[in-house]
């Protein structure tokens, strides 16, 4: 196997450890989120504005990041 071959295989296993490391804290953010969310619900009561712009902010900073 030429070396080239080696080296964008090597690349190739760091971009997917990467994805894999992104995954799961992409799931611990929106785990959170549903906590949240969950706790308006015990509380009978919709977020304010400033609490959906809150999560708003949070997703597309997370996504951004995902992106990168």
């Amino acid at each position: 196997m030429p070396i080239t071959v080696i080296a964008y295989a090597i690349q190739g296993i760091q971009l997917i450890e990467q994805l894999i490391a992104a995954g799961v804290e992409v799931s611990a953010n929106l785990a959170k989120l549903r906590a949240q969310l969950g706790v308006f619900q015990a509380e009978k009561r919709d977020p304010t504005d400033a609490e959906w712009a809150a999560q708003d902010a949070e997703i597309k900073a997370k996504l951004a990041e995902l992106n990168s």
